[in-house]
């Protein structure tokens, strides 16, 4: 009895000794639902609001839960403090882990958050973000860490309360992350270190913390795990993989296999890993602009024309690999541009032509920007490109040749003749937005990818259709209220973007004239413009998409009333800058019976607005004889009217057309007349007469003022001095100068400068020369007053356009004949200035981007509600009254200019 009574009195010892252990490690959830501060979980935590309903779950660690409705600002944070002593090296590496499901409804962001003293400075890292991106600045340069692109930001608080302070002024420094991220690894440390290499300077460290923040919003978070280590290299975490293999030097390298990106000879970079690249192979990252690799002994045996690299990339714009010989400086072979693939880990191929090289030569590699490599290769055959500008149209307009494309529809499968008929890809559903994302939030991209890849792969233009239509947009969309609809319809944006932001052609609306959208209010509805909604689409697609911008209609070729309304509406985008190019649809029920005068009659309208006209969706019905004589009669209408650079037919194969007996081959595969007489008539361009000459250089009349802030098109000159100069296309529908040499020059008469003067140049230009050409920009005569030198780098290739900018040196204002000359060769699409500011004020301006728009409405809003800080030009350009105070007035006026309900705000002015 004795033995087994000390035993069970031992047993309740040790689960009392037990339970208590647990008590100390896991400690119980607790909630709070008003403004608080302690210790939780062995860290820091704070509830904050200033009114509203908000409840916070305090869980074990890091972790906590948090939901807020109805509140004007309220945060939610756990993290640790520190005592004030010590700066973040004095601490060591900071690294946070973490995983958020984020679900905010409206102005809200999740970030690593905290402050420092000596200097008081209060510092956020957002992973991701609501409806709204802060901070509402202009970026001060970009940082790649942990797989993503941030953009650094500093912003300052005035009068603000802080830690130290209910009126006390700071700085406040920003990495906001390109692309949301809910979990993952957080180099906090990384970031400190580059802030600081740009001047940002941290103190000592007050408190590091993951924070949920809601403005004017609702939402929920639930952070089910963050952990804050202390130590380590700070070096991004990548997968575990092999070191760098340094290949001998005697050893020879085929040209022509698969070289594998991380097995390099040497390295040009301080900060290039070797990363895992998914599917257990490797690669090398952490790439910046400047850094080069180098690949010893590759042998390219009779000779090489092309090179194909596999690579992926995050970030917002294309980075360019210059593959050279000898040295980082020698021969240029050729330059790769690798634009934005969607994110970090999505590899795919890209291609581009190479001056051919022979033997066996030392490689390198030369990034301008960040990319992620994972191999590459070499191929031969093919021309060998010439350095010089764009080559000269030819008369062949076969499949593959000439300035128009012939392009189809891809719906659910690749038919296997595709390409031997077609050389341009529109999918027919699964690009739009109730195709994508019929359930709320889940978004299926399988056959848009499968159509998108076979684009690339082939070199197939890609068209994104569409971004904004009514009728098939998705069916949930409706009943939200108008603040979720258009945070719902940006969301959209975001992620088609991030697919397929590389699309050389996007539908932004369609069918505006007859299919609305129901959320159309929701994005600005009809506003003072009549379409302020189509406006608004628009730029918010130019903030995302590299291509070319389209609006898309029916009934259009056959109504000259509607073509009328629809001018309307180019024209409203083109004043602005927005749009591309104009698409037609050219369905049976418009197209069969419409006469050929009406059709030109109507081309001609919608060539005056001096955009291209692309045929967008073309059908044919009737039997073998009646379709056949249609295509005669009205396709070269279309084709051979200078304006089209492009017709895309809505389908070819019996039983997959949307329209009965629009079919060009029967299911069996036999060709009907139609298509027959097609393939000829695209073979055998000389058949064909214009409908119309192809357009002369515009020679403006020399008493016609310009503008010289709005775009002025290359073309549109009054004079050449030069017996080479050509008008040339820019592939992409457009037109712009080329074949230009050293000394050169055009003339444009009659530039208004107005009564500030410019202060800087932007051109659109084109180079593939491997020595920088300037372009010397004059007044009065090819050697009159210098007004600057736009030293135009080489963009890789004759047929890709950048922008590219310089300062204005010299001021000139009123009216001036303008003279551009060249030092060599490039091509040029169009160039503007961009104005001085009169004494440094734009009046509206608050954000200062350059422009006076909604935003500045929204970002005044919260500078007054005390949630954002604003500098001293940007409190100059806000306080459009001048009165001297920045207060609910000048919001007042602001409104009413975005409005339009008010042309200026100088009869306001003190």
């Amino acid at each position: 009895m004795k033995k087994k009574l000390m035993a069970i009195v031992s047993t309740m010892v040790c689960l009392v000794f037990l339970f208590s252990l647990l008590s100390v490690n896991v400690q119980a959830d607790v909630t709070i639902t008003s403004n608080q501060t302690g210790t939780h979980g062995g860290y820091n935590y704070e509830l904050w609001k200033d009114s509203g309903n908000t409840t916070m779950v305090l869980k074990d660690g890091g972790a906590f839960s948090c939901s807020w409705n109805n509140i004007n600002n309220a945060l939610f944070r756990k993290g640790k403090k520190y005592n004030e002593t010590q700066t973040h090296q004095q601490i060591g590496n900071i690294t946070m882990t973490y995983a958020c499901d984020y679900r905010p409804n409206g102005n809200s962001y999740l970030a690593v958050y905290g402050w420092t003293v000596d200097p008081l400075v209060e510092y956020y890292i957002v992973e991701a973000w609501g409806n709204w991106r802060p901070p509402g600045a202009t970026s001060k340069g970009t940082v790649t860490i942990d797989g993503g692109v941030y953009d650094i930001y500093k912003t300052t608080r005035y009068d603000a309360p802080s830690i130290k302070g209910d009126r006390t002024t700071f700085d406040q420094y920003w990495s906001v992350r390109r692309e949301k991220k809910t979990s993952g690894t957080i180099s906090v440390t990384q970031h400190f270190n580059k802030w600081e290499s740009m001047g940002m300077k941290m103190g000592k460290m007050y408190e590091v913390s993951l924070v949920v923040e809601g403005y004017q919003s609702s939402g929920s978070a639930d952070v089910t795990s963050m952990s804050i280590i202390i130590g380590g290299s700070g070096n991004p975490t990548t997968p575990p993989g092999p070191t760098p293999t340094k290949t001998p030097d005697n050893t020879k390298r085929n040209a022509f296999s698969k070289l594998e990106a991380e097995d390099y000879s040497d390295l040009g970079s301080s900060t290039i890993e070797i990363i895992g690249t998914g599917g257990g192979g490797s690669g090398i990252g952490y790439i910046e602009n400047g850094d080069y690799v180098v690949y010893n002994n590759v042998d390219f045996g009779n000779g090489a024309t092309t090179f194909k690299a596999i690579a992926a990339s995050g970030a917002d714009t294309a980075t360019n690999i210059q593959i050279r010989t000898g040295s980082p400086s020698g021969t240029l072979l050729g330059t790769l541009t690798v634009q934005p693939t969607g994110g970090w880990n999505d590899y795919k191929e890209h291609t581009c032509s190479i001056n051919s090289v022979k033997g066996v030569a030392n490689l390198y590699l030369v990034f301008n920007g960040p990319v992620n490599l994972d191999s590459f290769t070499f191929a031969s055959g093919g021309s060998n490109p010439t350095p010089t500008p764009t080559s000269k149209p030819t008369s062949t307009q076969g499949n593959n040749s000439g300035e128009k494309f012939l392009g189809n529809i891809i719906a659910s499968n690749i038919p296997s003749n595709f390409s031997q008929y077609w050389n341009q890809v529109t999918p027919e559903n699964s690009t739009k937005w109730g195709s994508v994302e019929s359930s709320r939030g889940r978004m299926n991209w399988t056959q848009a990818d499968m159509a998108y890849n076979y684009a690339k792969s082939n070199g197939f233009p890609f068209k994104f259709h569409t971004l904004v239509w009514g009728s098939q947009e998705p069916g949930w969309i409706s009943s939200l209220p108008a603040s979720e609809q258009k945070a719902e319809v940006l969301e959209w944006f975001d992620a088609a973007a991030a697919k397929y932001g590389d699309s050389e052609f996007v539908d932004v609306v369609n069918e505006p004239l007859h299919a609305k959208p129901s959320y159309r209010n929701a994005i600005g509805g009809d506003g003072a413009t009549g379409w302020d909604w189509v406006i608004w689409s628009f730029e918010e697609a130019r903030k995302r998409f590299s291509g070319k911008l389209l609006i898309n209609e029916y009934g259009i070729i056959n109504d000259g009333n509607a073509t009328n309304q629809y001018v309307q509406i180019i024209n409203l985008l083109k004043e602005r800058g927005l749009i591309d190019g104009i698409g037609i649809q050219c369905h049976c029920f418009n197209i069969d019976t419409v006469s050929v005068n009406t059709m030109k009659s109507n081309l001609d309208k919608l060539a005056a607005t001096g955009l291209p006209i692309y045929v967008s969706e073309l059908d044919i019905t009737g039997d073998d004889n009646t379709q056949l004589q249609r295509y005669k009669e009205k396709f070269p209408v279309l084709w051979e009217y200078p304006a089209v650079k492009g017709v895309t037919l809505w389908g070819w194969i019996e039983g997959q057309t949307w329209k009965d007996n629009t079919h060009l081959i029967t299911s069996s595969g036999v060709e009907r007349p139609a298509l027959k007489w097609l393939k000829e008539y695209i073979g055998n361009p000389s058949n064909h007469t214009p409908v119309s000459p192809k357009p002369t250089p515009t020679r403006t009349p020399d008493n016609t003022q310009r503008d010289a802030y709005s775009i002025l098109e290359a073309e549109n000159f009054s004079d050449l001095g030069s017996s080479t100069i050509e008008i040339i296309g820019n592939g992409a529908g457009g037109s712009g100068i080329g074949y230009i040499e050293s000394g050169d020059y055009v003339v444009y008469k009659n530039v208004n400068f107005g009564n500030d003067g410019a202060l800087s140049f932007k051109a659109l230009v084109a180079s593939a020369a491997e020595t920088t050409t300037n372009i010397q920009i004059r007044a009065g005569s090819p050697t009159g007053t210098l007004l600057g030198t736009l030293a135009v780098k080489s963009t890789g290739d004759w047929d890709i356009y950048e922008e590219q900018q310089c300062d204005i040196t010299n001021r000139v204002t009123g009216v001036t004949d303008l003279y551009l000359v060249f030092t060599g060769p490039v091509n040029l699409d169009w160039f503007t200035f961009l104005q001085i500011p009169p004494i440094g004020i734009k009046y509206g301006d608050v954000n200062q981007d350059g422009s006076v728009d909604s935003l500045d409405v929204s970002v005044l809003k919260r500078y007054l509600l005390r949630k954002i800080p604003a500098s001293e030009i940007s409190l100059l350009n806000t306080d459009v009254n001048t009165d001297g105070v920045v207060d609910s007035l000048d919001l007042s006026l602001l409104k009413r200019f975005v409005l339009r309900k008010i042309k200026s705000f100088e009869e306001y002015q003190n």
